[in-house]
């Protein structure tokens, strides 16, 4: 958990919570003073540099890498955005960098059901969207990159039980590099032993409440969709049944990159 700490006379920071962990408040500010166990932040900056920061989101799959699992935040009264990387230990990795400036009043972060960023901007009571940069996007012939009626395996069997959620590779296979952000597929259930629908999105984030396909028992029938990408390269698939199973496969026809 990283939070983003307003300070009082001299310094904003960031903080890594752990659980009873004692920040200092109100012996230190930032580095500055400081008590036996405090713990200090993971980054700060003075107010020659911005005066009410404002937290925070780690980025998703839809943005291009060099923004992608950064932690994006900003500063209220200097109205920029800006962004640090992290390591998986919580380190600081790199400097400060430059993402938006003269941004209208952000007062709240946050990541919607699509995986972009959002933020709410108090001097105009509107939410706005981070757009990503324009993709390219690349076709391809074809290709199935999962089967359940395969043999058990990462990208086979067994088929998909009702209510729950299963990931599949993405990257990698077929040709899809390693840096693609997305693909267009081609999803198909086959003979559902319930009514019910899939919800397809990018592994690691939370379900949409939109579906991917409807289905009704006994029936093969497909549908198109274009999936971001989660961590590892995946998508994820929960099945809505209120028992039973079915089969799934999706092929893959171009991805953005």
């Amino acid at each position: 958990l990283y939070v983003a700490d307003v300070g009082q006379a001299s310094r904003e920071e960031i903080d890594v919570v752990t659980a009873g962990g004692n920040y200092g408040w109100p012996m230190a500010e930032g580095t500055l003073g400081g008590c036996a166990g405090c713990i200090p932040p993971v980054f700060e900056y003075d107010h020659t540099v911005g005066q009410a920061i404002i937290g925070g989101v780690f980025v998703g799959a839809i943005y291009p890498a060099f923004l992608r699992g950064k932690y994006i935040f900003g500063d209220q009264v200097s109205s920029w955005i800006r962004y640090l990387e992290f390591s998986a230990n919580d380190t600081l990795l790199g400097t400060l960098q430059n993402l938006a400036s003269s941004v209208e009043g952000h007062v709240h972060f946050a990541t919607g059901p699509d995986g972009a960023t959002y933020y709410a901007a108090i001097n105009t009571g509107r939410i706005y969207r981070i757009n990503p940069p324009p993709a390219s996007f690349f076709t391809m012939p074809p290709c199935r990159a999962a089967d359940t009626r395969d043999p058990d395996g990462i990208s086979g069997g067994p088929a998909l039980s009702a209510n729950t959620i299963r990931s599949f590779p993405v990257t990698s296979l077929c040709g899809i590099p390693s840096d693609a952000t997305a693909v267009v597929i081609n999803l198909a259930v086959f003979q559902p032993t319930q009514g019910g629908d899939l919800r397809a999105y990018p592994a690691g984030t939370t379900p949409p409440l939109a579906s991917s396909i409807n289905f009704r028992p006994g029936i093969i029938r497909a549908n198109n969709a274009t999936i971001p990408l989660g961590s590892g390269g995946q998508i994820s698939v929960q099945c809505d049944m209120p028992s039973g199973g079915t089969h799934f496969f999706f092929d893959v026809y171009g991805y953005y990159r």
